[in-house]
């Protein structure tokens, strides 16, 4: 059996329906499964490997660093307090 019928099979036995995403969005659905951050602080790397070895998820090391930087700059959002702030979204958009 391929990897990736294995992965397809994990998921099916604990009620996940996952269809076929783009490899960007897929990160991003791992990352919601994990949670995107533990009270208000980033994950850590313990928390990362605990869902994989739980999970049975694959990834690259690359893709688990895209992941930590996803959660380090959601937190960093979130204690952002001024209401002046620009969104995350029109950041984005000025580096376009």
């Amino acid at each position: 059996m391929t990897a990736e019928r294995q992965k397809e099979e994990r998921y099916k036995s604990v009620g996940w329906i996952v269809p076929d995403l783009h490899p960007l969005e897929f990160l991003h659905f791992v990352w919601q499964n994990i949670g995107e951050a533990r009270d208000g602080q980033p994950l850590e790397w313990q928390e990362l490997q605990a869902y994989a070895n739980m999970t049975g998820e694959t990834l690259e090391a690359e893709e688990w660093q895209i992941i930590a930087d996803m959660s380090r700059a959601y937190c960093k959002e979130l204690r952002n307090l001024s209401r002046f702030a620009k969104s995350p979204l029109d950041k984005a958009q000025e580096h376009d």
